[in-house]
């Protein structure tokens, strides 16, 4: 039997082997997905071990086997069928393929797509077949080294996904997402065919929605909406500043803010996107890049007061200080410009301004509450049309031989919207 013919693991990942009737092969890698060796009579079985019932009865893991020497066939659940692959003798091996970081890059074009164990879900965990994946920006620090959460080497990339339930926590006897349920949410490991998630970050795939256009929601949409109605209180006659409005979180927080009754002006980089940003509607476009853009905004307010709300993604308030009514609040998002600015804190205390932060992904820890508050709203408003998908489909990006290409794309500044990869898995269903 050659050891090369069981997952191909990386140099190194093989600690050791031994033949006999208690032996075992052990990989690491892949987030701790495992081989081992199981012994039948005088045939050798290789498998990989994911969760089932020992001969003895006794809970442990399940065996997807790998190569046999076995003259018959042996039985497996149904379940290991899915997304498997054909080996020898008719057995079936269950692996996946993603894109593993063994050490930083300089960008995403180093990135490369390889076979890899398949993830062994924790007690708590569910088991994932992705259909689609999200790109963020904090995907190309974290490839490089440079983003505040770094995962201990090798880790698989990405981070928002959707898909389909292939297996659910063994700790839970009644899990709220059952096997073959379509959802979305974010875990580490989403660059890949299958991703291990919890609970708390899976959420089910709204009626009428593509893959593509649930990858991309998890994120953007609870931060535009936390930001604009649980922070800043946005209600209908308000008028709202939405900087970078053409990008994921910027075409969600025009919706949100549309949603709720607001007067939204858009800016945005190029006439490409201010066009996006109406057709998600935006009352108004401006060019950020036209040194007088401060002066047009206060134009569009009535009795030229300036707006209420500024919601900033990208590094601007200073300048927004320029046009914002008094008892304003502006909404820190996050700093695409790629550097923290420095802010003239006489003007804050002169209109008696409010600079507001919204760090969504603290909510789990401190106000847990407020997230299914949230949620809930979000989905009211996706069952009104007031909210859809904000996948870009100027182009698309299909395999994880794309992601490389889609990153590029998202760090350039070439997109708008969401940009999101779809992962083919040979199944039916709506992508």
């Amino acid at each position: 039997m050659l050891l090369s013919n069981l997952l191909q693991p990386n140099p190194g990942q093989l600690i050791g082997a031994t033949v006999g009737r208690e032996s075992s092969l052990l990989a690491n890698g892949c987030r701790g997905a495992r081989l081992g060796l199981d012994i039948n009579g005088v045939d050798i079985l290789s498998v990989a071990t994911v969760g089932s019932q020992s001969k003895e009865g006794k809970k442990t893991e399940q065996n997807w086997v790998v190569k046999s020497t076995l003259s018959e066939q042996p039985t497996f659940p149904a379940q290991q069928s899915i997304g498997s692959r054909e080996w020898m003798g008719g057995a079936k091996f269950s692996a996946m393929r993603g894109i593993q970081v063994a050490e930083y890059v300089k960008g995403p074009q180093e990135l490369k797509v390889s076979d890899l164990p398949d993830p062994v879900p924790k007690s708590d965990q569910y088991l994932i077949e992705v259909h689609a994946a999200a790109a963020n920006f904090f995907d190309i620090l974290q490839i490089q080294g440079k983003y505040q959460l770094q995962p201990p080497l090798p880790w698989v990339s990405g981070f928002e996904f959707a898909g389909v339930v292939i297996s659910t926590p063994s700790s839970s006897k009644s899990p709220a997402f059952p096997v073959g349920t379509r959802v979305f949410g974010a875990s580490q490991g989403a660059y890949a065919t299958k991703v291990c998630a919890l609970e708390a970050s899976l959420l089910a795939v709204p009626d009428g929605w593509s893959f593509r256009e649930a990858a991309g929601l998890f994120v953007t949409a609870p931060t535009s909406y936390g930001a604009l109605v649980v922070r800043a209180d946005v209600k209908a006659g308000d008028y709202v500043l939405v900087h970078a409005a053409a990008g994921g979180v910027g075409l969600a927080a025009v919706q949100v803010a549309k949603a709720k009754g607001a007067t939204v002006i858009a800016t945005a980089g190029t006439k490409r996107k201010l066009e996006v940003a109406k057709a998600f509607g935006a009352d108004y476009a401006i060019d950020y890049r036209a040194a007088d853009w401060p002066e047009q905004v206060k134009k569009l307010t009535p009795k030229g007061r300036g707006v209420d709300i500024v919601y900033d993604p990208v590094g601007l308030v200073d300048k927004s200080t320029k046009c914002i009514a008094w008892n304003g609040r502006i909404l820190i998002i996050g700093f695409a410009a790629g550097s923290i600015e420095k802010v003239a804190m006489n003007k804050v205390l002169l209109k008696n301004i409010s600079l507001v932060g919204i760090h969504w992904g603290a909510y789990t820890l401190h106000e847990p509450a407020k997230i299914g508050e949230v949620w809930d709203d979000i989905r009211d408003m996706i069952k009104k049309k007031q909210f859809r998908g904000t996948e870009f489909t100027d182009k698309e990006f299909v395999g994880l031989e794309s992601i490389p290409d889609a990153l590029i794309a998202l760090g350039s500044r070439d997109t708008w919207g969401k940009v999101v990869i779809r992962i083919p898995q040979g199944s039916s269903g709506k992508l």
